[in-house]
């Protein structure tokens, strides 16, 4: 992915007049046939769908958490790998808040019902078949489908709201306090709760939504431009953090791939 110091998001919307989707996907095994074989498959899966898919191989869990693992949208992570199985790697994935769809390949069926203790959203027998993978990244893309009907729970000293996600411009995380920017279409409402951003990003865990500091989490519906270290909004700019700058960029270059050249706001 190109690292951008200026992003002009009404400008990008041009770039795919196809509005094909964007995924990347992990692949996780040490068997290096198994990894390229089931690689070969996902792309072959995405041609026959129009969707696109970004396959990055790993040899061992090791690998993939030591990589910039928040990019990924799917992991596929084999269990019976040497040092850090795809179990261990999963439970420290999810111990980080990372929130992704995650699959296990197997050879050992008794390991799949500890994968759905890391969330996992199925597991397949080796060696995989076309109808299995097929059946699985179906569902895959599904999830990972913004829903924008979607609302969320907000808990409020008046009492408990119910939001459209659609409608939280961003959330702003102050010590203990949360301010959610809701529009109404005309202007702006403030709510205020209490929480933290881990908390947040578990409750919204929307891939409209992405952290742009360690204060901010920005629904990039709303997302103009990007110059330098500043987020523009219509009528607000917010900073963008080192820390945070790669995987935001990443992530709202990915949003706007999916969405062509359509703005729907």
């Amino acid at each position: 992915m190109l690292f951008y110091t200026e992003l002009n998001i009404l400008r990008l919307f041009d770039l795919n007049k196809e509005g094909d989707i964007l995924y990347n996907i992990a692949v996780v095994d040490d068997d290096n046939e198994a990894l390229e074989k089931l690689s070969a498959m996902i792309c072959k899966y995405g041609k026959e769908n129009d969707i696109e898919f970004s396959v990055d191989g790993f040899a061992s869990g090791e690998a993939l958490l030591q990589s910039d693992f928040t990019k990924f949208d799917i992991v596929f992570l084999d269990i019976a790998m040497d040092g850090k199985n795809g179990l261990q790697t999963a439970k420290e994935l999810r111990a980080g808040g990372y929130e992704t769809v995650l699959f296990f390949c197997t050879n050992l069926e008794q390991y799949a019902i500890d994968g759905y203790s890391v969330d996992a959203l199925g597991y397949l027998i080796k060696p995989v078949t076309e109808y299995s993978l097929y059946t699985n990244l179906k569902k895959a893309c599904a999830r990972l489908k913004p829903d924008l009907n979607r609302k969320v729970y907000i808990k409020t000293v008046d009492g408990d709201m119910l939001v459209p996600i659609d409608k939280i411009v961003y959330i702003e995380v102050q010590k203990h306090n949360l301010f959610y920017r809701v529009s109404n279409g005309e202007s702006v409402e403030i709510i205020r709760s209490r929480g933290s951003m881990r908390g947040v990003m578990k409750s919204v865990n929307s891939p409209l939504f992405a952290q742009s500091s360690a204060s901010f989490y920005i629904n990039m519906r709303y997302v103009n431009s990007l110059r330098k270290n500043m987020i523009y909004l219509d009528n607000e700019i917010l900073p963008l953090s080192r820390n945070f700058k790669k995987d935001f960029t990443d992530k709202l270059m990915n949003y706007v791939l999916s969405k062509g050249s359509e703005k729907t706001r």
